[in-house]
């Protein structure tokens, strides 16, 4: 038996239009460590991993801690030298990632604050002063803790951030119970957070919980969620086009624009990720026949990590 009616479709034939795919985002969740081969070990370049007793095979690095935090699958990038590492990045054409941590064996990181980058850069630094410089640069996460020496509070804490459904904070994330790392001065603490350096506050009630979590001074979701949003408005104006094929008309112009903002309401305003995020688009003459101009507006996503609470005791007359 038909699964379709014969009678609808001799009356009205209809042709399927499939639109183009949406883009792929996943790569977004994706992470490349960059560390140094273990002594005898003949890893070399960048390898895929999806267990952690190959990790420790090749690597005495902690970012094994990546996966035991929830990831299925990392990349080491390993080189002998953070320029190494660098040359392999650069050459290599397989990778998709937007997150690069730099092992804490690395103990100075000035030359790699300067390399042209569209991704997030960690590093975990046992010197506050170290820790403070590379959080000041866009789009670096910078942990402090002269008690780790090895990141492991920066792999736990980015493995939990990549391993989640939807882009979150971490507040107050509980990231060891042993007591060994986290701050616990609190002089120490205040001015790590307003140096936007990230750490973790250890307490004997609560353990070793994340105090802050940032990159380049900015909520650590603020770099993933912008590029998520550049990403899938392309992603939706390409399948707009594939289907509409649009006239270059003022009525054309604000049906893209109407289309556009209802999608990415609802993928992230109404979602919760951002406040705000509107597209403007209108006609550009100045570029011809073929281009409409657009200009995303998104609102820094922020995320509330403390309170300044002022406590007033009534004064009863006659107590």
């Amino acid at each position: 038996m038909a699964n379709e009616s014969l009678l609808l479709n001799f009356v009205v034939p209809t042709t399927i239009k499939e639109a183009a795919p949406s883009a792929d985002l996943s790569w977004l969740k994706n992470v490349i460590v960059i560390a140094q081969p273990k002594s005898g070990s003949s890893a070399s370049g960048i390898v895929d991993y999806t267990s952690v007793a190959a990790i420790k095979t090749d690597t005495d690095s902690k970012c094994f801690e990546l996966m035991e935090m929830g990831m299925k699958k990392i990349s080491i990038c390993y080189g002998a030298t953070l320029a190494d590492a660098k040359a392999l990045l650069d050459a290599d054409t397989t990778h998709r990632y937007m997150t690069v941590l730099i092992d804490p064996v690395f103990t100075d990181i000035s030359a790699a604050l300067a390399w042209t980058r569209d991704y997030v850069l960690g590093w975990q630094s046992s010197t506050k002063a170290d820790a403070k410089a590379a959080a000041a640069a866009k789009d670096v996460c910078a942990f402090n803790d002269a008690t780790d020496t090895t990141g492991i509070l920066m792999y736990r804490a980015f493995g939990q951030f990549l391993s989640q459904n939807s882009w979150k904070d971490l507040q107050l994330t509980r990231l060891d119970d042993s007591d060994t790392y986290g701050i616990t001065d609190m002089g120490v603490a205040n001015e790590l957070f307003d140096a936007g350096v990230s750490f973790a506050i250890t307490d004997p009630e609560y353990k070793t919980c994340l105090a802050l979590f940032a990159a380049g001074g900015k909520t650590i979701t603020a770099p993933y969620i912008s590029r998520q949003a550049k990403i899938q408005t392309q992603s939706l104006f390409v399948q707009y086009l594939s289907l509409r094929n649009p006239k270059w008309t003022k009525r054309e112009a604000g049906m893209i624009e109407s289309y556009l903002n209802n999608q990415v309401d609802q993928i992230f305003v109404q979602t919760g990720l951002v406040n705000q995020l509107r597209l403007v688009v209108d006609l550009d003459t100045t570029e011809g026949d073929w281009y409409v101009a657009g200009v995303l507006e998104i609102e820094k996503p922020k995320a509330i990590w403390r309170m300044k609470l002022d406590f007033y005791q009534d004064i009863i007359e006659g107590v």
